[in-house]
């Protein structure tokens, strides 16, 4: 066979392989934080002492703030962010929440999940849930279906209460809404 169509052979192949390996597509991420105007993603110095010191002994290369993963399945890379409200002029406190943005093969993004989480400001940070990894919800809140534990089907996000507890937020894709599991204490 010709050097050229080995070359062409392997491009055709390498074509119809291309979306069962594919990683996510890439979102930009200033365009995401665009959504969220007078916020800012929260900073490792803006975490409490102990928090930032666990972090940066435990997940020296992870932004503890920003994660991105396919969420929701669709092969767009979505974004999960721990953001802070900018301070407005005479008002004391700012808010911190979770916020879960899943992007469209065109590129629009829009979140579909938040939470606040003021009143952990400081010690609480974000983690990936990998696929197949367990979840399983502690006995503490109990489920109408009965059901305590299953494996991640797409990437998941953990909410991590640093020495408190643990909740994982997973999309479920017959309802189309991401879901709350407390994992742990």
């Amino acid at each position: 066979m010709r050097p050229m169509h080995r070359l062409a052979l392997f491009a055709v192949i390498a074509g119809f392989l291309h979306p069962i390996t594919a990683q996510p597509q890439r979102s930009d991420l200033e365009q995401v934080l665009h959504l969220f105007p007078d916020q800012h993603v929260l900073k490792l110095e803006e975490f409490d002492e102990d928090t930032r010191a666990f972090v940066r002994s435990h997940f020296p290369k992870d932004n503890p703030s920003v994660i991105g993963g396919d969420f929701d399945g669709n092969g767009v890379l979505d974004y999960a962010l721990l953001l802070k409200g900018d301070k407005v002029k005479g008002d004391k406190s700012s808010s911190l929440k979770v916020e879960v943005v899943l992007c469209a093969p065109d590129q629009q993004c829009r979140g579909v999940y938040h939470l606040d989480v003021s009143s952990y400001a400081g010690a609480v940070y974000l983690r990936p849930a990998r696929i197949g990894s367990h979840a399983t919800r502690t006995d503490a809140v109990p489920t109408a279906d009965g059901t305590s534990k299953g494996r991640l089907t797409l990437v998941g996000i953990q909410v991590v209460y640093f020495e408190k507890g643990k909740v994982l937020l997973s999309w479920n894709p017959k309802y189309k809404r991401i879901e709350e599991v407390q994992t742990g204490d």
